[in-house]
């Protein structure tokens, strides 16, 4: 062994260099670390490649250093980790890529800050995330900021927190974008506050959000209102909230409204939530108005309190339709007047109820005119009770009120509207309370005059029932002409009030829709065509001292229709005060006349009866009628058989169209025929009677005295005697032959 290591001693450095691959690879461990410096000088690539990693390894430093370039690369693979930390800056500089890249972890921690200053930015650039993470603190902190701006983007992102917090002010200065947009959370969040103040806008605006949300709260102190302007719209919206409550009052107003606006609009509700009282206090009111209306829903009941009547001018209708109940009313009085009209014009109905009485007193003239009817509409109880009259004599304010809410303004506010009441509409009029002590009643006398025909006419029936005299009185012709019969039997109880002239206003229709009752409180001054133009039945149901009520020119107003509506009793009052109302009865009124009534009527009246009425009175009434009947043959055979005879007139036989007819002639029972006195049969045989018409019954009850009356033919008279048939002249006796 000893003379092959003194052969290898002896072979020249020429000679080194001309040994084929194979003889060099089979030098042993011993023989290596035995050759010159010259020898191991004169090593070429090829050679160099071929060594084993067991002879590469036993290679000195003073080897290695004298070495060609190389050949070192060659080898740089199977170099220990001291090896390499033998090499001389030039040796490791003059590496390239893919062998700075092929280094161990173990090899790049052994790399002295020389050897690390020594290599070029594009050999850090080829440094690998292992590698990366295997440089200690001293060899980070000794790259210049030209090699720290060269490492790859995922060689920068391997960074360990520890090797994070070791880099100095300039080394993070000298980051790029895309560096620091390649930084994890963990890396950023190990940043200290120090640190994270001495990034650059564009460094901050690089972060990425995931890194922006890994903030702690510790690191926000020391971000400048410079950096926080650079935040991009994507990072603001990932602060945290615990982080954004660091932000003191200096930083959000030092930021320009422009930039602000960037991050207002960015915030989460957490985020809007976690701003104090003093901040929100603070904000511009075009800060205020920038914020989108998911942010704006977020502020608490404090920070809504906190706003300042100065801030809330810009404030939307759709930030204001976000709020909830609790959040509107914690708006001070203050700050709802210095809202925009339009911003009340647009907060929803749900949302306009909730307003405290307060607020809603609060409100301004513009603000009350912007108001949709929707919006008024939607008004409670109370709100409508805080309405000033000023509120309410805006025909926009009270035309949009619900008849619900008509019904809760005051006497004061409803006075307050005087003639305006007026505009009211009749749904809203019939919103009016009732009752002695309720809006009808108090209505004062102008604002009764003020009243439309159509407002009169929708009033309910309570309403109408609870007008006062004082009012009733005042109420216009058209108006009282305008109550449906429904409505004016409401107000049966103020008839009394009424004066004659608006009595005769009633309509036909109206008149005719009383009931008794309040027919009798006004029958007395009805007009007689009023009268005229009652019911049947209104007729039928009046009772006996109303009747007796009825002036003689009401009375003779009174229809056939009306009278025969009328039982016996009350005709027998009708016809004591208006001549000529029997003959318009029906034939059931008449029937059911007393004799002595019938025996009122005149000539013309009985005469004016109808045949069906005649025929339906019984024996007692004709006889009470039969002086003054004409018209003989509307009489019935069984009424004919039923009559005095001796009251019969000359033209009550005798008239060839009106006088009894033959067979009215034979109806004539030989009772009456009998009883007849002289005068009367004389009447009777001297009227042209046809004797041949009687039957021997009858001729025979004419007795001696009355038959010899019987006319002969002398002189103008009919022969009557001569008339006699046959069966006649048997039927005598033999007194009446002589």
């Amino acid at each position: 062994i000893d003379e092959e290591l003194d052969q290898i001693k002896a072979l020249t450095a020429d000679q080194i260099a001309a040994l084929n691959t194979a003889a060099v690879a089979a030098l042993t461990t011993t023989q290596i670390a035995s050759l010159r410096e010259d020898q191991v000088q004169a090593f070429t690539v090829g050679q160099a490649s071929k060594l084993s990693s067991a002879a590469v390894r036993k290679l000195s430093d003073d080897q290695l250093k004298v070495m060609d370039y190389e050949a070192v690369r060659a080898m740089a693979p199977t170099l220990l980790a001291n090896q390499i930390g033998a090499l001389t800056n030039d040796q490791l500089a003059s590496f390239s890529n893919p062998q700075i890249a092929a280094l161990t972890t173990a090899q790049v921690a052994a790399l002295s800050v020389g050897q690390l200053g020594a290599l070029s930015a594009s050999q850090i650039g080829a440094f690998t995330t292992a590698q990366a993470r295997a440089l200690d603190a001293t060899q980070l902190g000794s790259l210049s900021d030209d090699q720290i701006a060269s490492l790859s983007l995922a060689a920068t992102a391997a960074l360990k927190t520890d090797q994070i917090q070791a880099l100095q002010d300039s080394q993070l200065a000298s980051l790029t974008v895309g560096q620091i947009d390649k930084l994890t959370t963990a890396q950023v969040r190990a940043l200290t506050s120090e640190q994270l103040g001495k990034l650059s806008e564009s460094q901050i605006a690089a972060l990425t959000t995931d890194a922006i949300k890994a903030l702690r709260t510790e690191q926000v102190a020391g971000l400048t209102t410079d950096q926080i302007r650079a935040l991009t719209t994507a990072q603001a919206e990932r602060l945290q909230a615990a982080v954004l409550a660091q932000f003191d009052s200096d930083q959000m107003k030092a930021m320009e409204v422009e930039d602000l606006a960037k991050v207002l609009t960015s915030l989460k509700a957490g985020q809007i939530q976690a701003l104090t009282d003093d901040q929100v206090a603070s904000l511009s009111d075009a800060q205020v108005t920038a914020l989108k209306t998911d942010q704006f829903a977020a502020l608490g009941v404090s920070q809504l309190a906190a706003l300042q009547a100065s801030q809330v001018g810009g404030v939307t209708s759709n930030q204001l339709r976000t709020l909830s109940d609790v959040q509107l009313k914690a708006l001070t009085a203050a700050t709802v007047t210095a809202l925009s009209d339009s911003a009340v014009a647009g907060l929803k109905t749900d949302q306009i109820n909730k307003l405290t009485t307060e607020q809603i007193r609060a409100l301004s003239d513009s603000q009350i005119d912007a108001l949709t009817s929707a919006q008024l509409r939607a008004l409670t109880d109370e709100q409508v009770k805080a309405l000033e009259a000023d509120d309410l004599a805006k025909a926009g304010v009270r035309g949009a009120l619900t008849s619900t809410q008509v019904g809760q303004l005051s006497t004061a506010q409803l006075n307050a509207l005087g003639a305006d009441v007026a505009t009211l509409s009749t749904t809203q009029l019939r919103g009016l309370t009732t009752g002695s002590t309720g809006q009808i009643a108090a209505l004062t006398y102008s604002q009764v005059v003020a009243l439309g025909t159509d407002q009169f006419r929708a009033m309910t029936a309570q309403q109408l029932g609870s007008l006062t005299g004082l009012q009733v009185v005042n109420i216009a012709m058209d108006d009282l002409q305008a109550l449906l019969p429904g409505q004016l039997a409401a107000m049966s109880n103020q008839f009394g009030a009424l004066s004659a002239t608006q009595v005769g206003w009633l309509t036909s229709t109206q008149v005719r829709s009383l009931d008794n009752d309040s027919l009798g409180a006004l029958l007395g001054r009805l007009s007689d065509l009023q009268v005229s133009q009652l019911t049947t039945g209104q007729v039928g149901a009046l009772q006996t001292d109303q009747l007796v009520s009825l002036t003689t020119s009401q009375a003779s107003a009174l229809t056939q229709a009306q009278l025969r509506a009328l039982d016996s009793t009350d005709l027998a009052i009708i016809n004591e005060l208006r001549a000529g109302v029997i003959p318009n009865l029906s034939v059931e009124q008449l029937a059911a006349l007393d004799p002595t009534e019938l025996g009122k009527l005149t000539v013309a009246q009985v005469n004016a009866l109808s045949s069906d009425q005649v025929q339906a009175l019984d024996d007692s009434q004709i006889d009470a009628i039969i002086g003054k009947l004409n018209e003989m043959r509307d009489l019935s055979l069984s009424q004919v058989a039923g009559l005095d005879v001796s009251k019969l007139r000359a033209a009550q036989v005798t008239d060839a169209t009106n006088g009894l007819s033959n067979d009215q002639l034979r109806a004539l029972t030989t009772t009456q025929l009998t009883s007849v006195s002289y005068g009367s049969v004389e009447l009777l045989v001297n009227i042209g009677l046809k004797v041949d018409q009687l039957s021997a019954e009858q001729l025979v009850a004419l007795g001696n005295v009355n038959i010899n009356l019987l006319t002969d033919g002398t002189g103008s008279t009919a022969n009557q005697v001569s008339a006699l048939t046959s069966d006649q002249l048997r039927s005598l006796s033999s007194a009446q032959l002589n």
